[in-house]
């Protein structure tokens, strides 16, 4: 699973009777990685109805660092494996408060399988890992997850969607926070304008429940609208693009049983990805990048519902 593995089968295979001058072109083409550095500022809107607690922070900058890549089984079977890393600097906690509940870090890792299932059609099966870290009064809080998924991706001239589904669950139970336990959902697709430029859009939706020490606490959901472009410039990607959130929370523990609580947000981001070994393909590339981002949906949940 770690990359200095597979960098290390691709070397191996490239002095199997095999001439220099195509070695490397071999390898390149059996492994293909990407480094995406990325930065968002994120803000979610305060009003009398919300679940956005005043000493829990409404404004996240988020600075992240992700590793994915592909290596190649056979012709049509490759398995995959993807690595995240988001640092949160938050503001927007209200005067007199001391910060509490609001996103620190969290990591994902995953490991799939992907399978072509026709000439421009390819299928995931992928399990993952999720560690969160949240600012809290007295001690820090961490919690953790795991989460399986499915994807199909297709490619029809110069349109390419995927559809997602997958679970969150098997989740740590803290004293301190909550973990969300739930379902998710996702539809993208975009259009290559040209050889440069891509349009595209995505739509997630979760719906779970939370939990804090085995107690079930809300039932909630959440939608992830997503409209960004793309630009090429070599191997190398540039993308910009604006988030609409839109987060309901209904009480099932307290007193408050069925009244519907929402925190809307929206965010801009900026990513840029850089191949190495071989340039990703188009298809992998969107399903380990573009996948519902289940590590945020726990974030939220967990940490600024309780």
């Amino acid at each position: 699973m770690k990359l200095s593995g597979f960098a290390r089968a691709v070397l191996a295979a490239s002095f199997v009777a095999v001439p220099a001058s195509h070695a490397t072109a071999d390898s390149a083409e059996k492994f293909r990685a990407q480094v995406i550095v990325g930065y968002e500022k994120f803000g979610f809107e305060r009003n009398e109805q919300d679940f956005i607690g005043g000493a829990e922070a409404s404004d996240w900058n988020t600075y992240d660092l992700a590793v994915s890549g592909a290596y190649d089984i056979d012709k049509k079977t490759a398995v995959a494996f993807d690595f995240d890393l988001s640092r949160f600097n938050t503001s927007g906690v209200e005067p007199g408060e001391i910060e509490d509940d609001s996103p620190k870090e969290d990591r994902t890792v995953g490991l799939s399988l992907l399978r072509k299932v026709g000439s421009d059609q390819l299928l995931s099966l992928g399990v993952s890992r999720g560690f969160i870290a949240n600012t809290q009064r007295e001690q820090d809080a961490r919690k953790s997850f795991s989460a399986v998924d499915l994807a199909f991706a297709h490619q029809v001239s110069q349109w390419s969607y995927m559809v997602s589904v997958g679970q969150i669950f098997n989740g740590s139970q803290e004293t301190q926070d909550a973990l969300i336990r739930g379902r998710y959902y996702g539809l993208d697709a975009d259009y290559s304008v040209n050889e440069q430029v891509t349009l595209g859009v995505s739509l997630d939706r979760f719906r779970g429940d939370e939990f804090d020490e085995g107690e079930r606490k809300s039932s909630q959901s959440s939608q992830v609208l997503d409209l960004f472009g793309q630009y090429q410039l070599g191997d190398h990607f540039l993308r910009a693009g604006i988030r609409q959130h839109d987060n309901k929370r209904e009480d099932v523990a307290g007193s408050n049983i069925g009244d519907i609580e929402k925190a809307d947000g929206r965010g801009f981001y900026l990513s840029y990805a850089i191949p190495f070994g071989g340039s990703a393909r188009k298809l992998e590339r969107m399903i380990l990048t573009s996948r519902p981002n289940k590590t945020e949906f726990a974030n939220v949940g967990g940490s600024t519902m309780d």
